[in-house]
Formats: structure tokens, C-alpha cells, sequence
């Protein structure tokens, strides 16, 4: 018999500390990954979005949130 699993789609939000951009690039692929074992998924980052301390409105977008780890293939 086979049993019924039904599937969600979750979107999170949290917060990513680092000292520069990259290192909260590395920290993000390395929270990722360890998600990515918890269970078969294909977990994946939608949106980076720089917010400083203190400061309200017109957060910074990164827009490339690639892994800084990762050589590039050229």
C-alpha cells in the first residue's frame, strides 16, 4: 500500500550575518546546503537583500547571489 505524501512549498525569511557581502554569500550556501540533506529537496535562493541596521526602506537587491565559493566554468 502505498502512502499518501503530499507536498508544500515554503518560503522563508531570515537573517544572513557576514562581515562583507561574500562571506554572507558563503554563509547562505552553507544554511542551503545543510537543507538540502535534511530532506530531498531542491531548495533554492529567490532573493539576497542587503539591510543594514538601523536604516528603514531601499534595501540594496544583490543581485548576484551566487555562491562566491564555486569556480566559474571559463
Amino acid at each position: 500500500m502505498a502512502i499518501d505524501v503530499k507536498r508544500y512549498a515554503v518560503d522563508l525569511d531570515l537573517w544572513v550575518y557576514g562581515e562583507t557581502e561574500r562571506e554572507a554569500k558563503i554563509n547562505l550556501h552553507k544554511l542551503l546546503a545543510k537543507i538540502k540533506k535534511l530532506s530531498d529537496n531542491d531548495a533554492n535562493i529567490r532573493k539576497m537583500t542587503e539591510v543594514p541596521f538601523g536604516k528603514f526602506g531601499d534595501n540594496k537587491v544583490v543581485s548576484n547571489h551566487s555562491d562566491p565559493r564555486e569556480k566559474l566554468p571559463f
